[in-house]
């Protein structure tokens, strides 16, 4: 998985603008995934949207790991991830780190997709 990658001494109006810019990016991409696959309907807006995809992450075969905003509290905002090859969205109804504890023990389903482990074998974990 890969976040938006910055310099840690980078200033906070710079990594938001940085995140904001990635969500855009993502915006532009899941409104033509959309028209390509008009089949499956709009499951998803993205964010501001109410119920929309906030991206977090992505992994190299083009997943991308979004929080669900349908809940009024931050802390109850389910995974989505849009596995965007397959053209499906799956949800885990956890918390961002109950999912990354799932992937990384290979509890959650397709785990091994979600993490490329030959690109920096001697930076995973497991």
């Amino acid at each position: 998985m890969v976040t938006p990658d910055l310099d840690p001494g980078t200033p906070d109006e710079e990594r938001y603008e940085h995140f904001r810019h990635f969500n855009v990016e993502v915006e532009e991409m899941l409104d033509g995934w959309y028209e390509w696959n008009p089949e499956l309907g709009r499951p998803y807006a993205p964010f501001p949207a109410k119920g929309g995809l906030l991206v977090w992450a992505n992994n190299t075969i083009s997943d991308y790991f979004c929080w669900g905003t349908s809940a009024g509290d931050p802390d109850q905002w389910p995974v989505v991830v849009w596995r965007f090859d397959i053209s499906e969205f799956v949800r885990f109804d956890g918390t961002m780190t109950e999912f990354l504890a799932t992937v990384l023990t290979g509890e959650a389903p397709d785990s091994d997709e979600y993490i490329d482990r030959t690109l920096a074998p001697d930076r995973c974990l497991l």
